[in-house]
């Protein structure tokens, strides 16, 4: 079969979204090997040499183009995203994730000294208000 297919609506919903998922991972893996991630609370340790990489890139590289082809051949629906439920989204997450981590939340690992309970959470909350501001 070449040219478009149309697809019963719950296969091409199916379809549509493990391609989109698939190309976000390969989005995120060649994100990581070309441009490395690391922060302060994480680390990519790189143990794959050059050829391997390289080899990666050209795979992923042949996914796309095969997610692309098949994007058109199907009519897969794409996924439409607006950036403010995004950052809306990540914004929740953090504020629920922060107000988690304070020392009244903590207190079912053992209680925290004041002092360093008192240091937590002025720490976490300069941190839940730059969050507030995004």
């Amino acid at each position: 079969m070449s040219g478009t297919v149309k697809l019963p609506k719950n296969h091409l919903r199916s379809v549509s979204v493990s391609m989109y998922l698939i190309e976000k991972s390969v989005d995120e893996l060649q994100e990581i090997i070309q441009k490395g991630k690391n922060g302060n609370t994480y680390q990519v340790v790189n143990d794959l040499d050059e050829k391997e990489l390289e080899n990666d890139i050209k795979i992923i590289s042949k996914v796309k183009e095969k997610i692309a082809e098949m994007s058109g051949k199907y009519s897969l629906r794409k996924d439409v995203t607006y950036m403010s439920r995004i950052r809306n989204s990540k914004k929740s997450k953090m504020w629920e994730i922060l107000c988690d981590t304070n020392s009244k939340r903590l207190k079912g690992f053992g209680e925290l000294p004041e002092d360093m309970a008192e240091e937590v959470d002025a720490d976490i909350n300069a941190i839940i208000e730059l969050v507030e501001k995004l």
